[in-house]
């Protein structure tokens, strides 16, 4: 992701809580990826369905660890631009 891109999620870090100086935890690169193709899907204009996969993952990993959780906040940052652009 580019650095411009990363500015929204450093908000959502710091709507959680997180420091801007501590580390995120470390995603699984299968989260990374998947986070990735999401956002060059809704740059694409498939606002539809990145905004229901975003929140299928979301609610997926409600309640799972550190990683999870984080990767979570990714998903809902997602899903809440999906809804914007529709």
């Amino acid at each position: 992701m580019s650095p411009l891109r990363l500015l929204p999620l450093v908000a959502v870090g710091w709507l959680l809580g997180v420091s801007p100086g501590w580390a995120a935890p470390a995603l699984p690169a299968s989260f990374i990826d998947d986070l990735e193709g999401l956002q060059q899907r809704l740059e694409a204009g498939e606002v539809q369905a990145v905004g229901e996969r975003a929140m299928s993952q979301a609610e997926r990993l409600a309640g799972g660890n550190a990683a999870d959780r984080w990767a979570r906040a990714l998903y809902l940052q997602l899903a809440a631009g999906a809804a914007a652009r529709r």
